[in-house]
Order: structure tokens, then sequence, then C-alpha cells
């Protein structure tokens, strides 16, 4: 985990690097006074920037997760870390597909014991954009294939963890919730509902509440 975080830091800090820098080009033009041409600069990344369609980059947040239909069952805070691409179709509509590790699952009470259940998954949402007016402002709706990475349970007892078996190795949902991009920053605040059950021996879902922030390096 701290392998992954560390990657996603490099990762951003060589990009505002690669990025500080002023990109301009020099005309000369007539000047207002005289006949005589005159240097003059103008900004060209915003502008070009602007008319890209086609955008990737890192990003990074915070899960709030739980398990539905588990009793005495409370939520436990993960990462989400990842990347994504995001192709604008026009004003108003983009696509988005996404690659994200997510620390998944929830802790409940059994006897009085407090337990946690501990599930990573490989997440890939496909989200469409719907923007507000031409701004930065937008829905997110689409559906999400889930890959189980790992499953295990800690007792807060005596701070044993076991691995769970008879968990599935894969988990469907839907996500829906709001977005903004601001020049190369994309915000969101997203929940990933489940539809399909995390294991046989009962029917408890992947429930998450997703925050990030993402970075567009192109």
């Amino acid at each position: 985990m701290k392998k992954i975080l560390l990657s996603l830091v490099a990762l951003v800090a060589l990009t505002s690097l690669a990025n500080a820098q002023v990109y301009e080009d020099t005309y000369y033009a007539p000047a207002r006074t005289t006949d005589a041409y005159a240097p003059r600069t103008r900004t060209v990344a915003a502008r070009e920037y602007q008319e890209r369609r086609l955008h990737l980059g890192p990003k990074v947040g915070l899960n709030i997760t739980g398990l539905t239909n588990l009793d005495n069952s409370s939520s436990r805070y993960g990462l989400n870390a990842g990347g994504f691409i995001q192709y604008r179709f026009n004003d108003l509509i983009a696509i988005q597909p996404e690659v994200l590790f997510s620390m998944q699952g929830g802790e409940f009470k059994n006897g009085g014991e407090k337990y946690t259940v501990r599930l990573n998954y490989l997440n890939i949402p496909v989200l469409a954009k719907i923007y507000f007016l031409r701004s930065g402002l937008n829905v997110e709706i689409g559906p999400q294939l889930g890959l189980r990475l790992n499953s295990k349970l800690k007792h807060h007892g005596d701070n044993n963890t076991t691995k769970l078996h008879g968990y599935h190795d894969a988990d469907f949902g839907i996500v829906f919730g709001l977005g903004y991009d601001i020049d190369r920053f994309t915000i969101s605040a997203r929940y990933n509902m489940g539809l399909t059950k995390v294991t046989g021996d009962n029917s408890a879902k992947n429930k998450v509440f997703q925050f990030s922030v993402g970075w567009k390096i192109f």
C-alpha cells in the first residue's frame, strides 16, 4: 500500500514540474503608434488544453464502506487509488472509464466481539458524465465491475487476521454521483451500490461512499 501511495505522489509531482513551464509563442505585429513591428506574446497552452477532447491521469481518495444485510454492522474507512481516461464528446457529455484499487468491507459485532471484514477490489467503472449548463459541474453514472483481490477477517480482541473463503471473485454494481472539473483537476463524490452478493453464505452486498481527486496529465 505504501508503494502505491509513493508511486502516485511521485507521478503527480513529476507531472506538476513538467507542466509548470508557461508555453508562449512569440509573433510580430504592427505596433499601434508606429509602422515598426513589435514583439508580442500570447499564451497558447490554456487554449490548446481546452480544445483537447482526450484526458487521462491518476486519482486518489477516501472510501467509507459497509456491507448491507449484516446485523450489528458499521462502516470502515479505506483508500481508493488508480487512474482514469476521459473523452469529451462535446460540452455536455463525456465518458470516463477508470481502473481503481479499492479498500472495502465493513465491521460488525458478534457475541460482544468486534470484527472487520477486509475486502480489496480492482474496480473498473465506466461512467457517463453529463455536464450542467456547460460548466464543470456534472452527474456521473454507469456500471462497475469489481475483481476481488483478497478477503480477510480481523478479530479486534487478539488482532488476529485470517483469510476468508467462499467470497465471489467478481462484484457487479452501479455507480452514481456528482463531479466537478476545474482546470486540470476533477473532483467526485459517488455512491457505489453493489448488485450482487459478496459471498454465498449470506445476502451481504457492497456499499461504498467514495470521494476522490484526479489530476489530468494530458
